[in-house]
C-alpha cells in the first residue's frame, strides 16, 4: 500500500511537472510577443511622425494584442491565470486604442506631440507587462524545481522502501529456509544431524579434501533396549541426548556427526594417525 501511494504521488507530481514545463515554454513565448509589440509600437510611432503610415504594422500589432488577451489567433499564444499580468494586458490594449487615435490625428496633419507621449506611455505599460510575465514565469520555474526535488525525494524514498522490504523478505525467506533445513536435517530428539545430512556433508568433505584422511565410525549402544525397559524411555532419551551433546562438542573441522535411528549413530572423523583417532573416540 505504501508503494502504491508513493507511485500514485509520483505519477501525479510528474504530470504536474510536465504541464509546468509546457506552460513555462508558453510564458517565454508571451514574453517575446509582448516585446515584439513594444518594439513595433516604437517603430510605428517613428514612421507616423515621419509621415510614413504603415497599416500593415498597425494590423500586426492589433493581431498580437488580440491574441495576447484572448488566446485565439495564429501565433499560438495562451491566456494565463496571472491576475496582474492580465491587468497590464488590459491597460496595454486600452493604451493601444489611445495610440491609434493619436495616429489618426497625425495622419490628418494635426499636432503630433501627443502621439509621442502616448507612445512612451504604451512603451512603459508594455515594459511592465514583460516584467510581470517574466516574474510569473520565474515563480513557476521555482515551483517546477520544487516539484522536481519532491519527485527525486519520493523516488529515493520509494527505492529505499523497496530495498528495505526486499531485504526483509529475503531475510525472512533465508530464515525460513534455515528453519526448514533444520527440520529436514536435524534429529528432533538429540539435535544431531540426520543421516541424510551426514551423507551430503561427508561426501562433500571426502571429495573436496582429498589430501586428508577420513574415518567413519558406526556407533551402536549395546543392550540399549534393556535401559529403556528398566529405567524407562525418558531416561534412555536423556542418555542419547547426553551422548549426542558430547560428540557434537568434540566435532572438529571437516567432521560430521549424525543420528541414524534409535540408538545408532555415525561420525566422520578427520585424522592424522590412527592412535590419536582411536584415543579421541574412546574419550568420547
Amino acid at each position: 500500500m505504501t508503494i502504491l501511494v508513493l507511485f500514485v504521488l509520483l505519477i501525479s507530481i510528474s504530470y504536474i511537472s510536465v504541464q509546468l514545463i509546457h506552460n513555462i515554454g508558453d510564458y517565454g513565448k508571451l514574453i517575446n510577443y509582448v516585446g515584439i509589440v513594444r518594439g513595433a509600437s516604437q517603430r510605428l510611432t517613428k514612421l507616423e511622425m515621419n509621415l510614413q503610415p504603415n497599416d500593415e504594422l498597425v494590423e500586426y500589432i492589433d493581431e498580437i494584442l488580440h491574441e495576447l488577451n484572448t488566446g485565439h489567433g495564429k501565433y499560438g499564444l495562451v491566456v494565463t491565470d496571472c491576475k496582474k499580468y492580465n491587468e497590464y494586458l488590459s491597460l496595454l490594449e486600452r493604451k493601444w486604442e489611445d495610440l491609434n487615435i493619436e495616429i489618426k490625428k497625425v495622419r490628418m496633419e494635426e499636432d503630433s506631440s501627443q502621439l509621442l507621449q502616448t507612445s512612451e506611455e504604451f512603451f512603459k505599460i508594455a515594459n511592465d507587462t514583460v516584467f510581470e510575465i517574466e516574474h510569473y514565469s520565474k515563480e513557476k520555474s521555482n515551483y517546477l524545481m520544487t516539484l522536481i526535488i519532491i519527485i527525486s525525494i519520493v523516488g529515493i524514498v520509494a527505492w529505499i522502501i523497496l530495498i528495505i522490504q526486499y531485504n526483509r523478505r529475503l531475510i525472512k525467506l533465508e530464515k525460513l529456509n534455515v528453519d526448514l533445513k533444520n527440520i529436514a536435517y536435524k534429529d528432533e530428539l538429540t539435535g544431531a544431524n540426520t543421516i541424510e545430512k551426514f551423507k551430503l556433508d561427508a561426501e562433500q568433505y571426502i571429495y573436496k579434501y582429498k589430501d586428508k584422511k577420513f574415518a567413519i565410525f558406526y556407533i551402536d549402544f549395546e543392550n540399549f533396549k534393556y535401559i529403556n525397559d528398566i529405567f524407562g524411555y525418558d531416561y534412555g532419551d536423556m542418555i542419547l541426548k547426553r551422548y549426542s551433546n558430547i560428540m557434537m562438542d568434540d566435532i572438529g573441522k571437516y567432521e560430521v556427526f549424525a543420528r541414524e535411528i534409535a540408538d545408532r549413530f555415525v561420525a566422520l572423523r578427520c585424522y592424522v594417525d590412527k592412535e590419536t583417532l582411536l584415543r579421541r573416540q574412546q574419550v568420547d
